[in-house]
């Protein structure tokens, strides 16, 4: 009876184990907070985030990512406009990336306020959310550009609420 149970704690133990590694270093689930990434992703929904993308792969534009912004601050979720050393413009409701329109599908609804432009530093990105009229984002001095170092990773699957499971990764925009 001894050695069953001895058995039964090392297989939770290990279960546990793979479990917290999983979570730390693969994918994480998180909860989304605010609509500033409607109508694609809504606040309450749950999202798997893919914590190991960018260890072999570059960021790529239509990504929608975590970022980390610091110690006592909220994660956020964002969608990737720009790459390093691309010029980012908005202009009448429109984004240009190197001066041509980028075509954004997924947008809530038409922009209000121009920006830049500006060039995206070498290794970071310029983000948006989706609801550009209600999002703070790179456009805000108090965000400004996002060092790929503050990418914690790519959201690639909604699978709460079940009625509204979707894929992420490879989303419109790219």
């Amino acid at each position: 009876m001894l050695r069953e149970i001895w058995v039964l704690v090392k297989t939770i133990a290990l279960a546990a184990l793979i479990a917290l590694l999983t979570v730390q270093f693969v994918v994480q689930p998180t909860i989304v907070e605010g609509n500033s990434m409607e109508p694609v992703v809504s606040s309450g929904e749950r999202l798997l985030v893919n914590k190991l993308i960018y260890r072999f792969t570059p960021p790529q534009r239509g990504d929608i990512v975590v970022l980390k912004t610091g110690n006592n601050n909220p994660e956020y979720l964002k969608r990737i406009v720009g790459l390093p050393g691309e010029e980012i413009e908005i202009r009448k409701g429109l984004t240009y990336i190197n001066g041509e329109i980028l075509n954004e599908p997924y947008l809530k609804e038409r922009m209000v306020g121009e920006y830049g432009p500006y060039t995206v530093p070498t290794n970071n990105v310029f983000v948006m959310g989706d609801n550009r009229n209600n999002s703070l984002d790179s456009r805000s001095p108090s965000l400004g550009f996002i060092s790929i170092e503050q990418i914690s990773g790519r959201a690639d699957f909604v699978f709460w609420p079940v009625f509204e499971l979707k894929v992420l990764a490879g989303d419109q925009g790219r």
